[in-house]
């Protein structure tokens, strides 16, 4: 069995507004393909949202993952691979980060956007 963890960004998703209207659908072509990664019709899922943290520069902090709106991480077993949608609406373009300390100071590094799944232990190491 294997075992998967799909991680995303932001993104509107088609709630509506104080006035009545809807916002935009951004994240459909994201939400359809972590459903069929399930396998299942009716998945399960656990919903984190946005999050602020304090970050110092001791060096024992592990490696963080950050997603723009309309980005999502697939996570299968030890493989990994970015998922991304347009973020024009957000006049970005959509991407995924690794940050991390490293002789006190703070690194940030794009994740590489593919298909192709990647190792997993590459990304969460520092480096």
């Amino acid at each position: 069995m294997s075992k998967k963890i799909v991680a995303i960004g932001g993104g509107e998703n088609g709630r509506i507004k104080s006035d009545g209207t809807y916002y935009p659908y951004e994240t459909k072509q994201i939400d359809i393909e972590i459903i069929n990664i399930t396998g299942k019709k009716y998945p399960h899922f656990l919903f984190l949202g946005h999050s602020q943290n304090d970050i110092n520069s001791e060096e024992n902090y592990l490696v963080g993952l950050g997603m723009s709106n309309c980005c999502a991480i697939e996570i299968i077993d030890n493989k990994y691979r970015l998922l991304t949608e347009d973020a024009s609406n957000y006049n970005i373009e959509s991407y995924g980060i690794k940050t991390y300390w490293k002789n006190n100071k703070y690194i940030e590094k794009y994740i590489d956007k593919s298909d192709t799944f990647k190792c997993l232990e590459d990304l969460l190491t520092k480096g």
